[in-house]
């Protein structure tokens, strides 16, 4: 091979099979040559990184105009955006960071779907002025369906267990977001988990960014809340404990349980077809949920699911645009992020 191109640089070379790797670390990326592939360059940051860190740039300016921001949201959000920033590149290398952090730098969207969420409660409250687009969202809701659905779905369908199971699916939706992402991370190439994650993230900042411009509080706390005595048993009980104590005002419009669950299952479609199968016994159910259990409006659930489809299929095509330019690994390599496989099956993470 011939390394005229790398004269002045002086890089650390370790073999590993056929493969030869060369790291020289005033370059931002890696290069790693096999004998049957071209060479690959790997910037720093991940696709996921890249929308994440967009979104908590384009969604900062509420802390900078009002004088009502809390410090504690302000400090989450610069901090967050500065670890992404600065503190994220680290783990670029894959052979001198710690497992532990390359880990935590595949998963850290979880932090940002979970906390981010309830991020936005103080976003809107500064956005909205208290304003939220009930009213109209209600008066759609009337002409569509000629009633208020999720005042009168649990009475068109009166069997508790199947009240239950439906609200047991929709207490599962963060389990089926950690279950797809695991499986994906797990079976599927590094490059397809990358792939997998930012897609979601994507699916998340569209979703966040119509709640923070559009926001509707849904009919948990504009209309009667349904019994949930009437609807089912226990699970029932506790969807009703969590929206009343952890739930987010002004985010009911679209549904992002609905847009997010049919962008999992997508996704689940596309990189692990077994898993497509049990989403298919629990996604239509949680979907229902929503306006079953009297959560969002069933205009809500419509738009979810229109929202959620567009922005998983848009921002898959996005992600896979923007991979190559930015992640380790190739698409034919088995690279997982608990395992790197070569030809050898030997691995040097878990």
């Amino acid at each position: 091979m011939n390394l005229d191109c790398f004269q002045g640089i002086q890089p650390h070379i370790f073999e590993q099979n056929t493969t030869i790797t060369f790291y020289d670390e005033t370059l931002p990326f890696q290069i790693d040559e096999k004998s049957s592939s071209k060479s690959k360059y790997i910037y720093f940051y991940s696709v996921t990184d890249i929308f994440i860190a967009s979104y908590l740039f384009l969604s900062s300016w509420p802390y900078f105009i009002s004088p009502f921001s809390n410090i504690f949201w302000t400090s989450f959000h610069l901090l967050y955006f500065l670890l992404l920033v600065f503190v994220q590149p680290i783990h670029s290398n894959p052979k001198e960071s710690h497992r532990l952090v390359r880990l935590l730098s595949d998963y850290h969207c979880l932090i940002f779907f979970s906390i981010g969420y309830s991020e936005l409660q103080h976003i809107i409250s500064l956005t909205s002025n208290g304003y939220f687009h009930d009213q109209l969202i209600q008066e759609i809701e009337e002409t569509i369906f000629g009633c208020q659905l999720s005042q009168e779905l649990h009475q068109w369908i009166p069997f508790h267990l199947l009240g239950e199971y439906f609200c047991i699916c929709y207490l599962g939706y963060f389990v089926f977001i950690f279950l797809l992402l695991c499986c994906v991370g797990i079976c599927c190439s590094h490059r397809d988990f990358h792939i997998c994650s930012s897609t979601l993230v994507f699916s998340f900042i569209v979703n966040f960014f119509i709640f923070t411009y559009f926001p509707v509080e849904g009919p948990f706390w504009q209309l009667s809340r349904v019994d949930p005595s009437k609807i089912g048993y226990r699970a029932c009980h506790l969807v009703h404990l969590l929206l009343s104590n952890g739930s987010a005002h002004g985010t009911a419009f679209p549904s992002s349980h609905v847009g997010i669950a049919l962008t999992i299952w997508i996704l689940s479609i596309k990189y692990h077809k077994k898993l497509s199968l049990f989403y298919l016994l629990v996604i239509p159910a949680l979907c229902i949920a929503t306006v079953y259990g009297g959560f969002h409006y069933g205009f809500d659930a419509i738009c979810g699911s229109v929202v959620g489809t567009i922005s998983s299929l848009t921002g898959h095509h996005i992600s896979k645009k923007l991979v190559s330019f930015t992640h380790v690994g190739s698409s034919t390599t088995k690279e997982t992020i608990f395992g790197v496989h070569n030809q050898t099956e030997e691995k040097y993470l878990f």
